[in-house]
């Protein structure tokens, strides 16, 4: 209860913007009860209440581990992608073959170089002719109106590239063929192929956290569910591009 009673005096604070004597004396009213049921507690520690603070206590472990983790790792990942506009205008994108078939390509950051599209053209030399990149921008909102949820957008550069830009609410299923079937003529979108980064992260030392914790985050990201199947893409036209991060 201390800790809902402490994160609704930020709330109240911040957000409703209460004054600090009407924050206070809730806080005072709601906690000073607290704090004397919590007292009146704590003797049942040594008796067994020790194993629900561990099990707690290695829970936080974890989610503080793979919240950190995964922060430098989409710094290295930023890093790696490089400028959208800079990319395109390379002098490898401009020397790319351009076969005659559609790619999706699925990214973050609309500002950012797909992973998949940076080493599909320094790797394979290609660039398909009709290319989209495709990003999901979270709303905070339960739902996006269809109206209002996918917008394209003309990316400076070679011919027949575009960014599809999808709005979802937090409960919105995420269905990127649907999604690309609203703003893309049909044939283009029954032939299309989509192309997945998939990062696998190594142990390079050059992380700011402990050993054991780069370690227990590499084998949490190994547990991550298959991002394929999370945006409903077909398994037969689903191309996934490794990449390395080293933490």
């Amino acid at each position: 209860f201390l800790v809902t009673t402490s994160l609704l005096m930020v709330v109240a604070r911040r957000i409703w913007h209460w004054h600090r004597w009407c924050v206070a004396l809730v806080a005072g009213a709601v906690g000073i009860p607290e704090v004397v049921l919590l007292a009146a507690n704590a003797t049942k520690f040594v008796s067994g209440g020790w194993l629900p603070v561990l099990i707690a206590s290695l829970v936080l472990l974890v989610m503080t581990t793979w919240w950190r983790g995964r922060g430098e790792v989409l710094q290295r990942r930023r890093r790696l992608a490089g400028q959208l506009s800079d990319f395109l205008a390379s002098p490898e994108v401009r020397a790319a073959g351009r076969p005659a078939r559609t790619a999706v390509f699925l990214h973050a950051h609309p500002a950012l170089t797909p992973l998949a599209l940076r080493e599909n053209v320094l790797v394979n030399e290609v660039l398909h002719a009709h290319t989209v990149l495709f990003s999901v921008l979270p709303v905070d909102a339960p739902h996006v109106p269809l109206a209002s949820r996918v917008e394209v957008v003309d990316v400076p550069g070679p011919d027949h590239v575009v960014q599809v830009l999808v709005r979802q609410g937090f409960m919105d299923p995420v269905d990127v063929p649907a999604s690309l079937r609203r703003v893309l003529p049909r044939d283009e979108c029954e032939g299309a192929t989509y192309f997945v980064s998939d990062v696998s992260v190594t142990d390079g030392g050059g992380s700011t956290m402990p050993r054991w914790r780069r370690k227990l985050f590499i084998r949490l990201s190994r547990w991550s569910s298959d991002p394929s199947v999370w945006f409903h893409l077909p398994p037969h036209r689903t191309v996934v591009m490794g990449t390395q991060i080293d933490l």
